[in-house]
């Protein structure tokens, strides 16, 4: 069901928070005639809509000095416990970073200036974002007045040498676990879930469970459907050496199947070409494809069992989801990746409130080489 758009904010409502971005104490509420109100941070611009019925919101503009936040969460419904835990751990990222650079090799204060006035700024006035923000879940009678334009979006530059993409392949032989204590969880896609590049646009669903409630006993099935790659995605189902033997195998034994019906069917006199030639080629066709699809039908299936190569069996289980031992109402999501385990943490608001824990994991089980 698409989500709605609040459209009157009580003014109270800025006047008890502080902005989920900046931590200023800056938010305002605008209330501009014929479109649904919207918060805006005097310090930061940071920009929202209000879900109705619900606790979440839609932010239009993210202030760039919170470029990673903002790849997460705009135009994207999150709750501003989300917003604040992202933002507050790409503050403390960006500080250690800082501190980390000596004075030495700081770029000099006329490049910065230089490089600053040379890019290329983006205007976003307050009608404008009315134009971030979608027509859904707008009432119909209202369509005309309140439904916002269509989007627009600034263009973004072509990445440079530079600034390569992100790609932080997982260690083996660890795992990196976050723990869950809620029936529901938001699945960043910003980022593969595998080796933490952009974009992901690609989707490996992943089986599992979640407590139900606050009663251990009570646990549903689900599927987890994981951001992937392009690289990653054909890494999931690449197969092994053996696998490609195997299928290889299978086919050439159906092919012989079939032409052995054939030469049965015309030796037995099944089909008789000379009083019905339209007709034989016909009964000959199916027969063919009968005595080849049978073989495959009951013998490919095999082959899938076979062992996957270590490239697809790597990305097939970069996550496993478990439940704890002992009666205990939380689901464990143990990835490869440590740089998208602290992402999933971050994101959640049900998270345990903890640290992203490592953990030491026996052999895997053996994979075939290609």
């Amino acid at each position: 069901m698409p989500e709605s758009i609040r459209l009157d904010i009580d003014d109270a409502f800025a006047a008890d928070i502080s902005c989920a971005v900046c931590s200023a104490p800056e938010l305002r509420v605008y209330h501009i005639p014929n479109y649904a109100d919207y918060v805006s941070c005097e310090a930061c611009e940071s920009s929202f809509v209000i879900e109705d019925d619900g606790e979440r919101v839609l932010y239009g503009k993210i202030s760039e000095e919170y470029s990673d936040t903002g790849k997460v969460v705009l135009k994207n419904w999150v709750t501003l416990i989300v917003v604040a835990r992202l933002a507050s751990a790409e503050r403390e990222r960006k500080a250690i970073g800082a501190a980390e650079v000596p004075d030495a090799v700081q770029t000099p204060a006329r490049e910065i200036q230089t490089t600053a006035s040379s890019a290329p700024t983006v205007e976003v006035s307050r009608e404008s974002l009315r134009e971030m923000l979608p027509q859904e879940g707008v009432p119909e009678a209202q369509q005309e007045e309140v439904a916002p334009p269509p989007a627009i979006e600034a263009e973004e530059p072509a990445p440079s040498a530079e600034e390569p993409a992100i790609i932080t392949e997982p260690i083996p032989g660890k795992r990196y676990r976050v723990r869950i204590k809620h029936d529901s969880i938001y699945v960043p896609k910003s980022a593969c879930a595998n080796c933490f590049s952009s974009p992901a646009k690609n989707i490996m669903s992943i089986s599992g469970a979640l407590p139900t409630g606050d009663d251990p006993a009570r646990w549903r099935r689900t599927n987890f459907r994981m951001p992937l790659c392009a690289e990653c995605n054909a890494k999931s189902s690449a197969l092994s050496g053996g696998q490609k033997g195997a299928r290889l195998q299978v086919h050439l034994t159906a092919m012989l199947v079939g032409l052995g019906l054939l030469v049965v069917a015309l030796g037995l006199g099944v089909v008789d070409l000379n009083s019905n030639m339209a007709g034989g080629l016909l009964l000959l066709a199916v027969i063919g494809v009968v005595g080849y699809a049978m073989p495959l039908g009951l013998m490919l299936p095999r082959v899938g069992k076979k062992a996957p190569s270590r490239d697809a069996f790597l990305v097939q289980t970069t996550l496993h989801v478990r439940k704890p031992a002992g009666d205990i109402a939380e689901s464990y999501f143990d990835f490869r990746n440590a740089d998208y385990a602290k992402l999933f943490w971050e994101s959640n608001p049900h998270s345990v409130e903890a640290q992203v824990e490592e953990l030491e994991i026996q052999a895997e089980p053996s994979t075939s080489e290609e």
